[in-house]
């Protein structure tokens, strides 16, 4: 489904990236699902000046929840 419009405003107001999205622009992964339906529900958004601090993203799957976890890599001072 689409992104509520306050979720909308506030990613364009606070000029943030989905980090998923940057990693992956043509995945059609979802981190919940039954059987029907599929849906990215769990996400990590990061301010654009950033993006340079930016490794990776993806889907892990947990055995004990329905979701699966987002995974955020960033690099850093001490984390090249």
């Amino acid at each position: 489904p689409p992104l509520p419009p306050s979720l909308l405003n506030m990613i364009e107001d606070l000029d943030l990236v989905d980090s998923f999205r940057l990693a992956n622009p043509f995945s059609k992964d979802f981190t919940w699902s039954n059987t029907s339906v599929g849906t990215r529900l769990d996400r990590f958004y990061i301010p654009s000046n950033l993006i340079h601090l930016f490794h990776d993203s993806f889907h892990l799957t947990v055995s004990s929840s329905d979701h699966r976890a987002v995974v955020l890599d960033l690099k850093g001072e001490f984390y090249p």
